[in-house]
């Protein structure tokens, strides 16, 4: 019987400090980076490729990049006033790596369409950022 205590009793101890430390962690996800996706349109239809960079506004921090594929893009970044730098492209073909040799890989062949700068707060709570370009 008094084993069966300590054993209780030490169970009951370590699911209070697990219980404790997922606390901790979910308290300092807070502060780390959050997902953000979303689309980007070009006149209404979605763009074919390019990047959202999302740049820190004080110049501090790291930059976060999305890549944008057939109008959706999604990056990691932590909250804060960004400058938000789009540049679009559209994607005219693909040919081989280097021109002629089959065995290189295919890259796409690409007409820049604009670039747009914008200047916004991005919260820890957004998890969506769309963008329509003009």
């Amino acid at each position: 019987m008094k084993r069966t205590n300590h054993v209780v009793r030490r169970l009951a101890h370590v699911a209070a400090v697990g219980l404790a430390c997922t606390g901790c962690l979910s308290g300092c996800g807070q502060n780390g980076p959050s997902s953000i996706s979303g689309t980007v349109t070009l006149n209404g239809a979605p763009v074919d490729m390019g990047t959202v960079e999302f740049i820190p506004a004080d110049g501090k921090g790291q930059i976060a990049v999305g890549t944008i594929e057939a109008g959706k893009y999604s990056a990691e970044i932590m909250p804060g006033p960004k400058n938000i730098v789009i540049e679009v492209q559209k994607k005219l073909g693909e040919r081989h790596y280097r021109p002629g040799d089959p065995n290189t890989p295919l890259v796409p062949i690409t007409q820049p369409l604009g670039r747009k700068e914008i200047a916004r707060e991005v919260n820890s709570e957004e998890t969506t950022i769309d963008f329509e370009l003009p």
